[in-house]
Parts: structure tokens; C-alpha cells; sequence
């Protein structure tokens, strides 16, 4: 399978999501146009696309769905994306995806919480959730209220930074421990997802040296 590249909105259009009312910070979504760290910050998103594909899913679900900026890439996967996070309003979202000429009937924003999803057992084919585990020490609640709203053989794909010596170096020359900033290691996230789900694919990012970056493809275990 080639490697499509993923899709995403304008930056100008990101922007101005923010601005009318995304509850996001624009100093750190800019950073996936930037030329010092947008391979990063885009590698993330195309290491999900690639677990996801030529796979096509009724409805889809993405957890802690931010800014926007990967729903128009899951409607290429999807015949209806759902998007969840904890903020209030996503005029600002909606607003960018207009822009980007989407088709507002196939997408549903709503505030949630990733421990109680306000959706029914066995909701969707598809979920997605993409740097949010690390933010919690015990992620094993989220997996589990995650893994609920999958329908029997869906696929749950999942993202997450690693934690080493290398990442802790970063942190610190910004004056933080990367345990305050992401209490959960990725080797806790991966324990957790072993006992929760059925883990299919685990890729890391680099691939030859020590990971920044933990990508997995799982689904229900029947």
C-alpha cells in the first residue's frame, strides 16, 4: 500500500478556529506548520493514518478531538466522524470546517469526558484517541470507558509520547519533569492496553533509535 499523505485544514484556518472560540492553545497547534517541529507534530497523525488504512468505518469517534485538525483526515476513513473533548464550545471548529468546504452533516462535535462518553455501548466502528492517555496516571479507566462505545470487531487506534531519557532531557531544558506534564509513561499505557484490549500493531516513532512517539492499533477482545 502506498503511503498517502494525511489531510490537513489551513493554517489560516486553524487559526482562526481558535479565535473564534476552540478552546486550544494556537502557540502549541502552530506547531504543526512549523518548520522545527511540524515533522513531529505531523508524523503523529499520519502514524494513526497509516494503522487505520484503506479501512473505510460507518461512524468513527475520535477521543479528546482538540482543534479539529485530524477530523478531516478520519472523514477520508469514515461515513460520519464524531468528535468528544472537554470543551464547552466548538463554534470555532465548526466554523474551520466550513471553511474547508466539509460537509457539516457528517460530522457531530459534542462535550464530553473521556471517562463518560456520552454515546451507548457498541456506537461506533472506529475510535481514535491521540495524545491524551499520557494525561492521566492511570489510563485504564479511559481504555475501558473507550473500549465500551466499540462495536464487537471495531478497531481502536491510539497514540501516545514515550517517556526516556532523551524526553526528560527536553522537558527539563523547559524547565519541567515530563511526569508532571504526562503522568502516565508510555510503558504504563501499553501495560494498560494489554489487559483492556487486544493489541494488534505497536509502531514507534523513530524506529532506530529510542521512541518519541507510540502508535497502536487494537480492538475488542471477544
Amino acid at each position: 500500500m502506498t503511503r498517502r499523505s494525511i489531510v490537513l485544514p489551513s493554517q489560516s484556518h486553524v487559526r482562526q478556529s481558535i479565535d473564534n472560540g476552540t478552546a486550544e492553545d494556537y502557540h502549541l497547534v502552530r506547531i504543526y506548520y512549523s518548520w522545527y517541529g511540524g515533522w513531529f507534530y505531523r508524523n503523529r497523525l499520519q502514524m494513526i493514518a497509516d494503522l487505520l488504512g484503506d479501512a473505510h468505518f460507518e461512524k468513527a469517534l475520535e477521543v479528546g478531538v482538540g482543534s479539529g485538525i485530524f477530523i478531516q483526515e478520519m472523514l477520508t476513513h469514515a461515513d460520519h466522524v464524531t468528535g468528544i473533548d472537554i470543551h464547552a464550545s466548538y463554534n470555532g471548529v465548526q466554523t474551520m470546517l466550513q471553511q474547508e468546504g466539509v460537509d457539516l452533516n457528517r460530522v457531530e462535535l459534542k462535550q464530553g469526558s473521556i471517562f463518560e462518553i456520552p454515546y451507548a455501548d457498541e456506537t461506533f466502528d472506529a475510535v481514535i484517541c491521540i495524545s491524551v492517555l499520557e494525561h492521566f496516571e492511570d489510563p485504564r479507566p479511559a481504555l475501558i470507558e473507550m473500549r465500551r462505545v466499540i462495536k464487537p470487531g471495531g478497531v481502536f487506534a491510539f497514540g501516545f509520547p514515550a517517556r526516556n531519557s532523551i524526553t526528560d532531557a527536553l522537558f527539563s531544558a523547559l524547565g519541567y519533569r515530563s511526569k508532571d506534564i504526562h503522568p502516565a509513561s508510555h510503558k504504563t499505557i501499553l501495560a494498560a492496553a494489554h489487559e483492556v484490549l487486544k493489541v494488534e500493531t505497536t509502531k514507534i516513532f523513530p524506529p532506530l533509535l529510542p521512541p518519541m512517539y507510540v502508535v497502536c492499533k487494537a480492538r475488542k477482545r471477544i
